[in-house]
């Protein structure tokens, strides 16, 4: 595979699935279940319509970033593997898990402090990956997979081929 070769249909899926997952946020609180703000009327057509595209909307991410995890392992040795992922997963993980989750924590939880810097001071025992869980896991993922890759990429993969 050349460095030059890209999946423009990978990036249109990707952008379908990341647009899924923008509607999905944006209409949860009228669907009817439990979210972290709601809106006091709900839409049973808006909550049937979000089942039945929560069949694909996961799936459909993670085999994206599956196809985008094989592309960047062949182009790389491990060590740079896992030092792509960890610049591309692992920093704006932590900046999400800084700066993005503290204010929906905060709104969640208001009556629990007197205002958002004493919430913010007590950030380290506040910290969660609230929605980052996805770049959390296929972080995770990606290091756990190494060794099946290397497998599959030297001479006992040739098996399977």
């Amino acid at each position: 595979m050349n460095k030059s070769d890209r999946r423009y249909d990978i990036d249109t899926w990707r952008l379908i699935a990341i647009l899924m997952v923008y509607l999905h946020h944006v209409c949860m609180p009228f669907n009817g279940d439990d979210f972290h703000i709601m809106n006091e009327q709900s839409s049973k057509l808006l909550d049937d319509t979000m089942v039945f595209f929560e069949q694909f909307r996961l799936p459909l991410l993670f085999f994206i970033s599956g196809v985008g995890t094989m592309y960047a392992f062949s182009k790389r040795t491990w060590f740079g593997f896992v030092k792509e992922r960890s610049y591309r997963l692992v920093i704006p993980f932590i900046f999400g898990v800084l700066f993005i989750v503290p204010p929906q924590t905060y709104f969640e939880n208001k009556s629990e402090f007197n205002s958002y810097f004493d919430f913010y001071s007590q950030i380290l025992s506040n910290l969660e990956a609230n929605h980052l869980w996805f770049i959390e896991n296929l972080y995770w993922m990606s290091l756990i997979i190494i060794p099946l890759v290397l497998v599959l990429k030297s001479s006992k993969g040739d098996i399977l081929k």
